[in-house]
C-alpha cells in the first residue's frame, strides 16, 4: 500500500542513520499520520529527507544518554510526478 511504502521509506531513514553510527538499536513507530492527496495514477515513489545536521545530533546524543531517542521523519509519495500522500511519524530508536 501507499501509506506501508511511506512508512518504509521513512524508517529507512532512521535505520540508515544508526547504520552510518554503527548504533544497534530497535527502531519502532510511536505515532504516525499519512495524508492522502489523491489516487495514485501510475508508477509510484517515495521520498524521504535526513533530518539537519542539529535534529541527528540531539537524537544521537539522548540515544546515547537514556538508551532510548525519538525523530520526527516525514516521507512522500509521488504519482506520475504528482505528490498522492504524505507521510509524518516520530520513530524511536531503543539501544540493545
Amino acid at each position: 500500500s501507499i501509506n506501508s511504502l511511506a512508512i518504509v521509506c521513512a524508517w529507512s531513514v532512521a535505520f540508515t542513520m544508526l547504520k552510518r553510527r554503527s548504533h544497534d538499536a530497535e527502531i519502532v513507530i510511536r505515532h504516525s499520520q499519512t495524508k492522502f492527496l489523491q489516487p495514485a495514477r501510475g508508477a509510484i515513489e517515495a521520498t524521504a529527507a535526513f533530518p539537519d545536521a542539529t535534529s541527528v545530533e540531539s537524537f544521537f546524543h539522548k540515544l546515547q544518554r537514556r538508551n532510548m531517542a525519538g525523530l520526527r521523519l516525514a516521507a512522500s509519495v509521488a504519482s506520475s510526478g504528482v505528490v498522492c500522500a504524505e507521510f509524518e511519524g516520530e520513530f524511536v530508536a531503543v539501544g540493545m
